[in-house]
């Protein structure tokens, strides 16, 4: 679980700390107040994987911009050093760094060059490690030279408003080949249409059965609300420990609203996995308000502002957020 992260010189940001993540974290604020730049420095400190840029890129749109490559850096200029740095549970220590002693001229340039350093704690030990270009982490242990895999438990998924059709495929695959898993997902797919019998792919195509049809339905032909539903859940249940979605309200119906958080904090109790959640939405931030009351659960909620140009956050706790919605204190803005 990520406890906190340190963000300098990306995208809109120039210096941000925030810390005491919790199991759900909400972020507010108003448009263009830096919240999706902090998401994206939360999913790269997380997924640790060197093309997760070009998925950022990806979801931005921004693959055939001229300025996709500048745009990453703060007041677009590439001589600012971009650090990422977070504490990953209480054993490791991440920092992603560029170097503003390189003339980057690319992305393709900038990604080969980009640092990502561990320090990694063993037994009260502190050792330092790198992440090398096949995803291992190289470190010396007791004078030898040590190679090891990056534990998949710090894995991480980006939802955005416009959900990618290729990772729900892949999502899917996973969870449709576990039982347990398709089980679990058939009882959340029954609690948004209790006519939902089973989904399948037919083909390469993504499909649902519905009780009253004798074919199969293309997703893609169904409303953006059972879309962004089903991308949610299957992002959650096909394995990934942290969870970062963008805008949740985009699509989703008020009454449907109530299952997906309530889906959300079960899940989020029941397998320990992490939620990162912007909003612009009253409407989801009252449904929320009223579903933790009854949740034991550590939830947060980070209001971002940006003051003189600089982004600042406040932070509240789950006693707080509750006060503020109840006395109707504006805490979008």
């Amino acid at each position: 679980m990520l406890k906190n992260i340190d963000i300098q010189n990306y995208r809109a940001i120039k210096q941000i700390s925030l810390n005491n993540f919790a199991n759900i974290n909400i972020f507010t604020g108003a448009a263009n107040a830096g919240k999706s730049s902090i998401l994206e420095a939360v999913y790269f400190l997380c997924n640790i994987n060197i093309d997760t840029l070009n998925n950022i890129l990806k979801i931005r749109n921004f693959t055939d911009e001229k300025d996709m490559f500048s745009a990453l850096f703060y007041d677009y200029n590439t001589k600012n050093n971009i650090k990422i740095n977070g504490i990953i549970d209480d054993d490791i220590t991440c920092s992603i760094s560029s170097d503003n002693s390189i003339v980057y001229d690319s992305l393709d340039n900038w990604l080969n060059i980009i640092k990502i350093n561990y320090d990694i704690d063993l037994l009260g030990v502190s050792y330092y490690a790198f992440l090398d270009n096949n995803l291992k982490l190289q470190m010396q242990l007791n004078s030898k030279s040590v190679s090891l895999d990056f534990p998949s438990d710090y894995s991480a998924e980006y939802l955005a408003s416009f959900a990618n059709y290729d990772t729900l495929k892949n999502n899917l695959a996973k969870i449709l080949v576990n039982n347990n898993s398709k089980k679990l997902l058939n009882k959340y797919l029954k609690e948004f249409d209790d006519n939902i019998e089973d989904i399948m792919f037919i083909g390469n195509i993504i499909s649902v059965s519905y009780k009253y049809l004798s074919n199969a339905v293309n997703i893609k032909s169904m409303g953006k609300g059972f879309y962004t539903y089903l991308t949610i859940l299957s992002a959650v249940l096909s394995g990934s420990k942290i969870i970062i979605i963008d805008e949740i309200e985009n699509g989703i119906h008020f009454s449907l609203m109530k299952k997906l958080i309530d889906n959300i904090i079960n899940i989020s109790e029941e397998k320990d996995i992490q939620f990162f959640i912007s909003t612009h939405s009253k409407e989801f931030l009252e449904i929320f308000n009223n579903q933790i009351q009854k949740a034991d659960i550590n939830i947060k909620l980070y209001n971002i502002y940006d003051k003189d140009k600089i982004i600042n956050a406040i932070e509240y706790n789950k006693d707080q957020i509750c006060s503020m919605i109840y006395n109707q204190n504006e805490i979008r803005d």
